[in-house]
C-alpha cells in the first residue's frame, strides 16, 4: 500500500514535470514567435515540435536519477533546487547532443539559451509545490490512513520515524501503544 502510494505521486510529478517543460517551451516559443525573432509553423521554421520533445524526455529522464522516489515527492527545497538543475542539464545534454548528431543549426540559438533559466524556475517551483498539493488533493479526509503504533519502545520508535517521512503519502502516526507505557 504505501509503495503504491509513493509511486502513484511520484508519476503525477513526473507528468507534472512533462507538462510544465512541454508548457514552459510552448509559451517561450509562442513570445518568440510573436516578436518576429523565430517562425514556429512555415516550410522555413525548424522542428520546434521535435525539440520541445527531446527536451520533455531529458526532464523526465531525470526524475528517474533521483535514487529515492520520497525525494522527489518531498517537499526539501535544497532538493527542488539540485532537481531543477539536474532536469535542465539533462534537457540540454540531450538537445545538444541531437542538434550535434544531426548537424540541426536551425534553432535560434537566443531561443534555446533564454529558455533555459525560464525552464529552470518553472521546474524548480514544480518540484517544490506539486507533491504537497498532490499530498492536499489526495490524501486528506477519509483517504488519510491514521496508525497506532504497538510493539517495544525502540521498534515503535523506529517505525515512527519511517511512519513521518511517509507523511507525503497519507500515513499519520496518531499515538504509540508500547511496554514501556
Amino acid at each position: 500500500m504505501v509503495s503504491n502510494r509513493t509511486r502513484g505521486v511520484y508519476l503525477i510529478c513526473v507528468y507534472g514535470h512533462l507538462l510544465v517543460s512541454q508548457a514552459c517551451f510552448w509559451a517561450w516559443a509562442a513570445a518568440f514567435n510573436h516578436a518576429g525573432v523565430i517562425e514556429i509553423f512555415g516550410p522555413d521554421a525548424p522542428a520546434h515540435l521535435l525539440y520541445s520533445e527531446i527536451i520533455s524526455i531529458g526532464v523526465v529522464l531525470a526524475a528517474t536519477f533521483v535514487r529515492d522516489r520520497n525525494e522527489l515527492i518531498g517537499s526539501d527545497p535544497r532538493f527542488a533546487i539540485r532537481a531543477a538543475a539536474l532536469q535542465v542539464a539533462t534537457a540540454y545534454s540531450l538537445l545538444f547532443l541531437y542538434l550535434a548528431a544531426s548537424k540541426d543549426t536551425a534553432i535560434s540559438r537566443i531561443f534555446a539559451f533564454s529558455l533555459a533559466p525560464v525552464l529552470y524556475v518553472a521546474l524548480a517551483l514544480t518540484n517544490l509545490r506539486l507533491p504537497g498539493f498532490i499530498r492536499r488533493r489526495m490524501f486528506n479526509g477519509e483517504r488519510e490512513e491514521r496508525i497506532l503504533l504497538a510493539g517495544s519502545g525502540g521498534g515503535a520508535s523506529k517505525l515512527a520515524e519511517w511512519l513521518r517521512r511517509k507523511s507525503l503519502v497519507g500515513y499519520h502516526t496518531i499515538g504509540r501503544l508500547t511496554d514501556e507505557t
